[in-house]
């Protein structure tokens, strides 16, 4: 809604194996099924291209990830977000929890206010 330019969300993995684009080959390179196991920072394309974009783009890749100092960048940045998703994870438990004690004290000013109302009665039966 508050965006001044035109969006397009491109969700890779749904693209096929059809490439019937360039724009389509080019994105299939970061199709996460390529994901080696047990490393979510590689993947093995593991096929052979004739698009020199394509093969550019793979060769730089794989030159980032032989780079020990990129590596540790990844690492750094994979320990971050682990730390923010358990922040964020205790976070919800709070808030969880804090609703509901908020509701539990509505609960306990309505009791009030009624045991109060029915002591104004006694009161005023009293009198």
């Amino acid at each position: 809604e508050n965006l001044t330019h035109d969006c397009y969300v491109i969700q890779i993995p749904f693209l096929g194996e059809n490439k019937r684009t360039n724009l389509e080959k080019v994105l299939r390179v970061f199709n996460q099924k390529f994901k080696i196991r047990g490393d979510q920072h590689r993947l093995d394309f593991g096929e052979s291209t004739d698009q020199p974009l394509v093969q550019k783009i793979i060769d730089r890749l794989n030159r980032a990830i032989a780079s020990d100092e990129i590596l540790a960048e990844m690492d750094a940045e994979d320990e971050v977000e682990r730390l923010f998703g358990k922040i964020e994870k205790q976070l919800e438990e709070s808030e969880k929890n804090n609703l509901a004690k908020d509701k539990k004290l509505k609960e306990k000013d309505n009791e009030i206010e009624i045991l109060r109302k029915e002591l104004e009665k006694l009161k005023k039966n009293k009198k």
